[in-house]
């Protein structure tokens, strides 16, 4: 639970971050859409549809995609194979 928040948290800083110039109605549909977890397919749709880098934003799709693919990375995927390392060490150690 604390990766997913986590996660969440990075993904709404950035959102924030990208969208701070372009007034507080786009910055609420941003994180809306982060926090109902659609944030990657709406990202990639962006991307697939050739979206321009708008004025105003710090980066365009692409790097906004990557960016956002990074923080689930590292906040839900480096937390789960630890867990999975542990569980092997302890598996090995117990016989």
């Amino acid at each position: 639970l604390a990766s997913l928040a986590a996660s969440i948290g990075i993904q709404l800083i950035l959102v924030v971050g990208q969208n701070r110039k372009k007034g507080l109605l786009r910055i609420l549909k941003e994180c809306l859409i982060v926090l109902i977890g659609a944030k990657a397919p709406t990202d990639a749709y962006r991307v697939a549809m050739g979206a321009e880098h708008e004025k105003d934003t710090m980066v365009g799709p692409m790097m906004e995609m990557t960016f956002n693919k990074c923080a689930e990375l590292f906040a839900e995927s480096i937390p789960g194979i630890i867990i999975q390392l542990s569980a092997i060490v302890s598996t090995i150690n117990s016989g």
